[in-house]
């Protein structure tokens, strides 16, 4: 079943993405309590924001917090207190409202009146206060015997040299492990970037954000770990500035046509989010020239297109994508999406059909 754009959403809890979802389906969701209002929604290819901003729940936000309001409501309307009566060797059950069996004569004695008011004391904050601590006494404010300075002098001076020779050898270590780092380092690099890999794969992109920084940090001439964290932030955190300062990073270090077009189009993409349409068909055109086949490239031309309600410029670009031997997940999703929005505007059957084969 084909649904509206508007419906079909992604949602990002506990830095997990799932979905994509339906209005009705997390309006559900979030009546049971299985999301929250801080949760994050995003509609495909657009900005994440908290589904408590999102104009498009803001009926459905405000539906379950009323349903919550009336729950504790009534809950708190009326309590009741059974006391057990027992009456020729029988136990009835007798309920009342509470204030039942609290007789006025109970309060009677309680006056609300405050006495000795007038009685309190206030102390200036900007006075001096009263409770401010005493200057300890003892020997290190007083003065020491010439013998007791001299050989504190003395003991200063062993302090000094053993902190250059530490800090001496602390160098050394730093040079040795981290200005030349050895091959058991760059072998550990080279099996933590796979298993950034598996974690995208399997949605677990805070894991690996935190383990992509780690390797950036350990190397920070690592052009795959460059172009990886600066996807990562623009796509899933929308941090666009950071994430293309670190793909400018790395299309310094590329050292082929390949790696480059890939960093190009992660800055189209960065273009695209900042709704600076033009600058990122220009960049997209220049990766396609480059490489007719560039499959990101093709992807992220189409969705502009789609943007700008161009349905059939957009599938006239998505198509050569779906005639690949293998397509990618993301290419067929979109192409369900742009089919039901060409048919709602031309109501063009033969899409659907197409669509639904």
């Amino acid at each position: 079943m084909i649904q509206d754009n508007a419906a079909l959403w992604l949602v990002k809890r506990k830095g997990k993405v799932l979905g994509p979802y339906s209005k009705i389906e997390i309006g559900y969701l979030l009546e049971k309590g299985d999301l929250d209002f801080l949760d994050e929604v995003q509609r495909p290819f657009q900005r994440w924001n908290f589904i408590r901003d999102e104009v498009a729940f803001a009926s459905i936000v405000e539906e379950v917090r009323r349903k919550r309001s009336q729950s504790e409501d009534s809950l708190n309307d009326e309590f009741t207190v059974t006391e057990a009566v027992t009456i020729g060797g029988m136990t009835d059950g007798a309920t009342e409202k509470i204030e039942g069996i609290f007789p006025d004569e109970l309060t009677e004695e309680i006056s609300l009146e405050r006495k000795g008011i007038e009685d309190a004391e206030y102390e200036d904050i900007d006075e001096p206060s009263s409770f401010a601590r005493k200057t300890v006494e003892g020997p290190v404010y007083g003065y020491e015997k010439d013998e007791e300075i001299e050989q504190l002098g003395r003991s200063k001076v062993l302090w000094i040299v053993t902190a250059i020779i530490f800090l001496g050898t602390l160098s050394y270590a730093y040079y040795q492990r981290v200005l030349r780092p050895s091959k058991k380092n760059s072998t550990t690099v080279g099996t933590q970037l796979p298993k950034v890999k598996s974690l995208l794969k399997a949605g677990h992109f805070e894991q690996a954000l935190n383990l992509l920084k780690k390797i950036k940090k350990e190397n920070p001439r690592r052009i795959e770990a460059s172009k990886t964290l600066g996807l990562l932030l623009i796509q899933m955190e929308n941090q666009t500035i950071q994430g293309r300062r670190y793909l400018e990073e790395a299309l310094s270090l590329a050292q082929g046509q390949e790696d480059e077009n890939g960093i190009l189009v992660g800055i189209g993409i960065a273009d695209l989010i900042e709704d600076d349409l033009e600058e990122a068909r220009k960049i997209f055109k220049r990766v396609l020239a480059q490489d007719p086949l560039h499959v990101a490239a093709m992807l992220n031309l189409s969705f502009l297109s789609f943007s700008e309600k161009k349905y059939q410029e957009a599938l006239s670009d998505l198509e050569p994508i779906l005639n690949m031997p293998a397509a990618p997940d993301e290419a067929f999703f979109f192409y369900h999406l742009l089919a039901y929005h060409i048919w709602k505007s031309q109501k063009d059957k033969n899409i659907l059909k197409k669509v639904l084969k």
